[in-house]
C-alpha cells in the first residue's frame, strides 16, 4: 500500500473531504514530521488525525489510501467484515454489523462484553 498515512474507517464530512481515524492508524514519521514543519496546526481546533488526512494529504505532503483501502484496514464508523483491527466501532456501527465482527474477529469479544 502506497500510503504514508493511514486511519481507520473514513468517513465523510461536511467538507467533502475524507477523515481517517487516528485511534488506529500506521504513519510515516518523516512525513508527519515535515507536515507539522510545514503547516500550522492548531491542535484546540483540530485533531491530529483531522491535520494529517485531511489538510496534510490535500497539501500534498501526506498519500492516504483510497476510502476502499483504508476500510479494509481499520472499522470504526463504515463496517468491513474482515478488518485488519478495529477502533471503537460499537459506539458508531448498527448492532447486526457488530455480531457480523463479533463472528468474523473472535478476538473483538475480548474488547467488550454485549
Amino acid at each position: 500500500i502506497n500510503a504514508e498515512y493511514m486511519g481507520g474507517s473514513p468517513y465523510r464530512l461536511l467538507w467533502r473531504s475524507t477523515h481517517q481515524n487516528g485511534g488506529l492508524s500506521l504513519r510515516r514519521k518523516s512525513k508527519m514530521i515535515q507536515s507539522l514543519q510545514n503547516l500550522q496546526h492548531n491542535s484546540s481546533i483540530l485533531n491530529e488525525d483531522k491535520f494529517f488526512s485531511l489538510v496534510a494529504s490535500k497539501a500534498g505532503l501526506v498519500k492516504v489510501p483510497s476510502q476502499a483501502v483504508a476500510k479494509k484496514f481499520g472499522v470504526e464508523t463504515t463496517f468491513y467484515e474482515y478488518p485488519c483491527g478495529i477502533h471503537k466501532p460499537w459506539a458508531y456501527l448498527r448492532p447486526k454489523h457488530m455480531s457480523v465482527l463479533r463472528r468474523s474477529c473472535p478476538e473483538v469479544r475480548n474488547l467488550f462484553r454485549q
